[in-house]
């Protein structure tokens, strides 16, 4: 993922931010947009293969992290939402969804950590909190 692409991102959550706290994190990783696989019964009983979306995938040497961004988690419905394609990823690397809202880092019961984007950019440590 390009860092235009990056910055689209984070411009959808209407925050903007200078160039050196989007390199600062952005500096020594690999950035990709991810595809989670997800296999469910329609209606009829029949298998249907989706495609659901992560919009980042962050790697470095054996490290990675999968991040969701939101404008906000307003809803059930729309927390459902962004939590599906981290659910489905069967792996122990650290899940983070980034919202606009000013709140605490909170963790669910699958450890998905939930952060505002200000944490996530301006403190060094917010992939570890």
């Amino acid at each position: 993922m390009t860092r235009k692409q990056i910055w689209s991102v984070i411009r959808s959550l209407d925050y903007k931010l200078d160039d050196s706290a989007m390199e600062t994190w952005c500096w020594g990783y690999q950035v990709d947009v991810g595809i989670v696989p997800k296999i469910e019964r329609n209606a009829d009983g029949k298998q249907e293969r989706k495609q659901l979306e992560i919009d980042f995938v962050a790697n470095m040497g054996s490290r990675r992290y999968y991040i969701q961004s939101a404008l906000s988690l307003s809803d059930e419905e729309k927390i459902r939402q962004e939590k599906a394609s981290l659910l489905n990823v069967n792996d122990s690397f650290k899940k983070i969804i980034i919202v606009k809202d000013v709140i605490n880092v909170q963790r669910d019961e699958g450890g998905i950590a939930t952060m505002s984007i200000y944490d996530f950019l301006l403190n060094e440590n917010s992939l570890e909190m």
